[in-house]
Protein backbone atom coordinates (compact mmCIF):
# COMPACT_ATOMS: atom_id res chain seq x y z
CA UNK A 1 0.00 0.00 0.00
CA UNK A 2 1.25 3.92 -0.34
CA UNK A 3 1.24 3.95 3.72
CA UNK A 4 3.62 1.19 3.51
CA UNK A 5 5.58 2.29 1.29
CA UNK A 6 5.96 5.91 2.74
CA UNK A 7 6.42 4.27 6.08
CA UNK A 8 9.94 2.41 4.69
CA UNK A 9 10.81 5.87 3.20
CA UNK A 10 10.29 7.49 6.36
CA UNK A 11 13.06 4.37 8.50
CA UNK A 12 15.23 4.67 4.95
CA UNK A 13 15.15 8.45 5.51
CA UNK A 14 15.91 8.30 9.29
CA UNK A 15 18.57 5.41 8.80
CA UNK A 16 20.71 7.74 6.56
CA UNK A 17 20.38 10.63 8.62
CA UNK A 18 22.77 8.47 11.31
CA UNK A 19 24.80 6.71 8.99
CA UNK A 20 26.57 8.28 5.71
CA UNK A 21 27.03 12.13 5.07
CA UNK A 22 24.20 12.52 3.27
CA UNK A 23 22.53 16.39 2.17
CA UNK A 24 19.37 15.29 1.31
CA UNK A 25 16.40 13.03 1.12
CA UNK A 26 13.79 14.01 -1.75
CA UNK A 27 11.17 12.11 -2.47
CA UNK A 28 10.44 11.89 -6.55
CA UNK A 29 6.94 9.66 -7.05
CA UNK A 30 5.95 11.45 -10.47
CA UNK A 31 7.58 10.11 -13.88
CA UNK A 32 8.40 13.60 -14.91
CA UNK A 33 10.28 14.14 -12.00
CA UNK A 34 12.16 10.82 -12.01
CA UNK A 35 13.11 11.49 -15.55
CA UNK A 36 14.34 15.14 -14.85
CA UNK A 37 16.67 13.45 -11.78
CA UNK A 38 18.01 10.49 -14.03
CA UNK A 39 18.41 13.22 -16.91
CA UNK A 40 20.43 15.76 -14.49
CA UNK A 41 22.42 12.37 -13.24
CA UNK A 42 23.41 11.58 -17.33
CA UNK A 43 24.35 15.28 -17.79
CA UNK A 44 26.52 15.37 -14.69
CA UNK A 45 28.79 12.47 -15.19
CA UNK A 46 30.70 13.86 -18.23
CA UNK A 47 31.54 17.34 -16.84
CA UNK A 48 33.49 15.57 -14.41
CA UNK A 49 36.05 15.45 -17.17
CA UNK A 50 35.61 18.89 -17.65
CA UNK A 51 37.83 20.50 -15.34
CA UNK A 52 40.85 23.28 -16.21
CA UNK A 53 43.17 21.25 -13.52
CA UNK A 54 43.98 18.60 -15.73
CA UNK A 55 42.55 15.94 -12.51
CA UNK A 56 39.89 13.73 -14.17
CA UNK A 57 38.14 10.20 -12.45
CA UNK A 58 39.80 7.52 -13.42
CA UNK A 59 37.76 4.45 -13.44
CA UNK A 60 40.15 2.21 -11.35
CA UNK A 61 38.36 0.85 -8.78
CA UNK A 62 34.78 1.93 -9.40
CA UNK A 63 33.67 -1.71 -10.11
CA UNK A 64 33.65 -3.15 -7.03
CA UNK A 65 30.24 -4.58 -4.90
CA UNK A 66 29.98 -5.02 -1.21
CA UNK A 67 26.97 -7.02 0.40
CA UNK A 68 24.11 -4.65 1.08
CA UNK A 69 24.66 -5.19 5.16
CA UNK A 70 28.48 -4.03 4.64
CA UNK A 71 28.04 -1.00 2.98
CA UNK A 72 28.20 2.00 5.17
CA UNK A 73 31.67 0.27 6.37
CA UNK A 74 32.78 0.21 2.53
CA UNK A 75 32.13 3.47 1.93
CA UNK A 76 33.71 5.28 5.00
CA UNK A 77 36.68 3.02 4.31
CA UNK A 78 36.94 4.08 1.00
CA UNK A 79 36.48 7.58 2.16
CA UNK A 80 39.77 7.34 4.00
CA UNK A 81 41.66 5.79 1.28
CA UNK A 82 40.93 9.04 -0.82
CA UNK A 83 41.57 11.04 2.29
CA UNK A 84 45.02 9.10 2.64
CA UNK A 85 46.15 10.29 -0.56
CA UNK A 86 44.53 13.46 -0.79
CA UNK A 87 42.43 13.31 -3.44
CA UNK A 88 39.25 14.25 -4.63
CA UNK A 89 36.85 11.74 -5.69
CA UNK A 90 33.52 11.16 -7.13
CA UNK A 91 31.12 8.62 -6.52
CA UNK A 92 27.97 7.65 -7.62
CA UNK A 93 26.00 4.50 -7.17
CA UNK A 94 24.10 1.67 -7.78
CA UNK A 95 23.16 1.13 -3.99
CA UNK A 96 20.45 -0.94 -4.11
CA UNK A 97 23.03 -3.02 -4.92
CA UNK A 98 25.79 -2.42 -3.35
CA UNK A 99 27.68 -0.99 -5.95
CA UNK A 100 29.44 2.31 -5.09
CA UNK A 101 31.27 3.89 -7.87
CA UNK A 102 34.48 5.37 -6.64
CA UNK A 103 36.56 7.50 -8.87
CA UNK A 104 39.78 9.02 -8.10
CA UNK A 105 40.51 12.24 -9.40
CA UNK A 106 43.89 12.17 -11.45
CA UNK A 107 46.45 13.95 -13.80
CA UNK A 108 47.56 10.86 -15.84
CA UNK A 109 50.22 13.28 -17.40
CA UNK A 110 51.91 13.80 -13.96
CA UNK A 111 54.37 11.09 -13.13
CA UNK A 112 53.13 11.22 -9.05
CA UNK A 113 49.55 10.00 -10.56
CA UNK A 114 50.91 7.61 -12.29
CA UNK A 115 52.65 6.09 -9.49
CA UNK A 116 49.54 6.06 -7.30
CA UNK A 117 47.32 3.94 -9.24
CA UNK A 118 48.55 0.10 -8.39
CA UNK A 119 48.51 1.59 -4.63
CA UNK A 120 45.01 2.95 -4.96
CA UNK A 121 43.86 -0.15 -6.58
CA UNK A 122 45.60 -2.24 -3.68
CA UNK A 123 44.78 -0.15 -0.98
CA UNK A 124 40.45 -0.30 -2.37
CA UNK A 125 40.35 -4.16 -3.35
CA UNK A 126 41.67 -5.44 0.38
CA UNK A 127 38.74 -2.90 1.83
CA UNK A 128 36.42 -4.58 -0.88
CA UNK A 129 37.71 -8.17 0.11
CA UNK A 130 37.30 -7.46 4.08
CA UNK A 131 33.96 -6.30 3.07
CA UNK A 132 33.37 -9.78 1.67
CA UNK A 133 32.87 -8.01 -2.15
CA UNK A 134 33.83 -8.27 -5.30
CA UNK A 135 35.99 -6.22 -7.60
CA UNK A 136 34.29 -6.73 -10.25
CA UNK A 137 30.71 -6.23 -9.75
CA UNK A 138 29.39 -5.18 -12.88
CA UNK A 139 31.97 -5.26 -15.62
CA UNK A 140 34.16 -8.22 -15.10
CA UNK A 141 37.51 -7.95 -14.48
CA UNK A 142 39.30 -7.25 -18.08
CA UNK A 143 42.61 -5.85 -18.20
CA UNK A 144 42.75 -3.25 -15.46
CA UNK A 145 41.99 -5.48 -12.94
CA UNK A 146 43.80 -8.77 -14.12
CA UNK A 147 46.74 -9.07 -11.86
CA UNK A 148 44.09 -8.96 -9.14
CA UNK A 149 42.41 -12.14 -10.57
CA UNK A 150 43.78 -14.43 -8.83
CA UNK A 151 43.12 -13.41 -5.34
CA UNK A 152 39.78 -12.39 -6.12
CA UNK A 153 38.82 -16.01 -7.06
CA UNK A 154 41.36 -17.99 -5.08
CA UNK A 155 44.51 -20.55 -6.89
CA UNK A 156 42.62 -23.12 -7.64
CA UNK A 157 39.36 -21.08 -9.28
CA UNK A 158 42.38 -19.05 -11.39
CA UNK A 159 43.64 -21.76 -12.88
CA UNK A 160 40.59 -22.85 -13.94
CA UNK A 161 40.05 -19.96 -15.58
CA UNK A 162 43.41 -20.10 -16.95
CA UNK A 163 42.70 -23.39 -18.88
CA UNK A 164 39.42 -22.02 -20.22
CA UNK A 165 40.69 -19.03 -21.56
CA UNK A 166 43.88 -20.98 -23.50
CA UNK A 167 40.93 -23.38 -24.70
CA UNK A 168 39.34 -20.71 -26.57
CA UNK A 169 42.22 -18.04 -26.94
CA UNK A 170 45.54 -20.12 -27.42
Amino acid sequence: TRAAIEAKLQTLEERLKQGLAHQSFVLLPGKKDQSAMWAARKAATPLLFRRSDGLQPVAIVEDAAVPIDRLREYVEKMQKVFEKYKLEYSCYAHAGHGEPHFRPMLDLTKKEHVDLLEKIAGDCHAIVWACDGTISGEHGEGLARAQWVEKQAGKELYEVFKQVKSLFDP
